[in-house]
């Protein structure tokens, strides 16, 4: 991205809510493999087997009003000096990339790596905001992208990076 002008024209499609990613009416939620151990990732699918850190793979919805779910697997935070912010960034990314591959015009992204992972909130917000704004850089994708936030403090500080970032 390269700087807060070229933010602007997109957030009109950047949407941050607090609440249930599987009750929303979108095209496609993102969902994560949950870890095993520290450090070691177990997928949550058998769509999943041979998806890496950062991969994206993607399914027709379960137990959600969504059309897609796509699954991902996010990276545990070792301290941030094992490659895990590229793996991040990579995550949300391959996610839209797959998404346009798939006619999905809306798409809902919980906040990856930030809770089971334990990825710093503040630190991954930014990642998924930057790798969002990059992605809008391109011509005619996804209409509407929402950041769904877990909890009230969640949802106020994603929206104070997203209006630093932008405004």
């Amino acid at each position: 991205m390269k700087d807060k002008e070229d933010s602007t024209k997109f957030i009109e499609r950047i949407h941050v809510i607090q609440g249930d990613i599987a009750a929303l009416s979108v095209d496609a939620i993102v969902i994560a493999a949950k870890p095993l151990a520290e450090g070691d990732i177990v997928p949550t699918t058998s769509t999943q087997e041979d998806c890496s850190p950062g991969e994206a793979r993607i399914t027709s919805k379960h137990q959600s009003s969504a059309k897609y779910i796509i699954h991902i697997v996010p990276p545990v935070y070792l301290g941030g000096n094992m490659g895990e912010a590229k793996v991040l960034y990579s995550c949300y990314s391959n996610s839209l990339f797959l998404a346009v591959e798939n006619q999905v015009k809306t798409i809902a992204f919980p906040c990856l790596s930030t809770d089971t992972y334990g990825y710093p909130f503040q630190e991954g917000s930014r990642i998924a905001i930057n790798a969002v704004l990059d992605f809008l850089q391109q011509p005619g994708q996804i209409l509407k992208i929402f950041f769904v936030c877990h909890c009230d403090s969640e949802y106020k500080q994603f929206n104070e990076l997203l209006s630093n970032r932008v405004g």
